[in-house]
């Protein structure tokens, strides 16, 4: 495979995190680009031909599928991009069984680093930065504890409501929960995802906090429990060897 073919590839898996903080995720869960040809042209500042012949070798060895979306601007067709996996020992799909992406970015268990000189993600200093995270190893308990004192600062904490239910009251800290994830992840489907572990965030919750004064500071505790559990789902993801 070219350099210049690697190095395409480079940038556009560069580009994931940032669809990922766009919610642009599948019912899947597979994360995808949304690119015209004319915006991969300037983002990798390549003509046309050039691009062309880029993408059918992505093609060649599965890295690449695309699916036709809806019509950007100027009348051009932004397609849906999947990226598959660079093997160190990949050879082109017409070799292969099949012709399409077998392992889609956000679906695989293994992931073989690439290096090149891309261009630093558009994401870099946004609120989820997986970079920070690479080469740590905490535990989901040490995630919830440095969650705790982050979010300690925020000045968007969870209001007081206990006009509405008891302080144990289970639907209550639910709602609690999701109110405060709707303001940090506007994206419904990335919050719809993380209130998946709700339940089993709110069971850890219970059989091992010592005191708990009201239904807010269990719904704060659950809240930072949750969200060091999609850290640490996202770091997986991006960071697998």
């Amino acid at each position: 495979m070219k350099l210049e073919v690697k190095v395409a590839y480079s940038v556009l898996k560069d580009r994931l995190e940032l669809s990922l903080s766009h919610g642009w995720i599948d019912d899947e869960g597979a994360v995808y680009l949304i690119y015209s040809n004319a915006k991969l042209m300037a983002l990798l500042g390549c003509s046309k031909s050039k691009l062309l012949s880029i993408k059918k070798t992505l093609h060649a060895y599965g890295l690449i599928e695309e699916v036709q979306q809806s019509s950007s601007e100027k009348g051009r067709m932004a397609n849906k991009i999947y990226l598959g996996e660079l093997e160190h020992d990949t050879l082109p799909v017409s070799k292969l069984d099949g012709g399409s992406v077998s392992k889609r970015q956000g679906q695989s268990e293994t992931e073989t680093g690439l290096v090149s000189n891309s261009t630093p993600s558009e994401t870099e200093g946004s609120e989820t930065n997986i970079s920070e995270t690479k080469g740590s190893d905490y535990s989901v308990e040490d995630e919830e504890e440095r969650n705790h004192h982050v979010s300690k600062k925020k000045e968007n904490t969870l209001s007081r409501k206990v006009d509405k239910a008891t302080c144990y009251d289970k639907d209550y800290i639910w709602h609690l929960v999701y109110d405060r994830l709707a303001q940090d992840f506007p994206k419904p489907s990335i919050r719809d995802s993380m209130m998946l572990t709700f339940d089993e965030r709110y069971a850890y919750a219970l059989a091992n906090m010592h005191y708990a004064k009201d239904a807010e500071t269990i719904a704060e505790y659950v809240y930072n429990g949750i969200l060091a559990t999609w850290n640490k789902r996202i770091r997986q993801h991006y960071h697998k060897e």
